[in-house]
């Protein structure tokens, strides 16, 4: 549902996270890394935007609080509860925490009472940006 409702806003962005070294690969020099001579990050997959965050879900996060804000609906970006629900649920499920190893419900190494507040804190973001937009 909410991605059926982001595309009608912003249908034709691509984006890619970049986090740690992954999924992109660090191309030192050449035309590959789109500035020839300058180097750079070439992506596996054709994008229109990359955005490079050392965790992961907080670039995923800032991705999702842009098109709130560009949507003026704050409704789009989730909170901390539905955060902690889906850390809680995942690690019920076995998922592993990439970073630490652990089956714990924390994403890359960041336990789930930091990321609910970073989600609370871009969800803030989104708020006061469609606040000023007129949303």
């Amino acid at each position: 549902y909410l991605l059926r409702r982001l595309f009608r806003i912003a249908p034709m962005i691509t984006p890619q996270m970049g986090y740690l070294g992954q999924p992109q690969k660090h191309i030192p020099y050449g035309a590959q890394a789109r500035v020839e001579g300058k180097g750079g990050i070439a992506a596996h997959t054709a994008t229109d935007v990359m955005v490079a965050a050392a965790i992961s879900n907080w670039g995923g996060y800032g991705i999702a609080a842009c098109l709130a804000a560009l949507a003026k609906d704050p409704s789009v970006f989730h909170d901390p509860a539905v955060e902690e629900r889906i850390l809680r649920r995942s690690a019920d499920a076995s998922f592993i925490d990439g970073a630490t190893g652990w089956v714990e419900p924390s994403a890359d190494g960041v336990a789930s009472p930091i990321q609910q507040a970073f989600v609370a804190l871009m969800g803030e973001a989104v708020r006061q940006a469609v606040g000023r937009l007129g949303g």
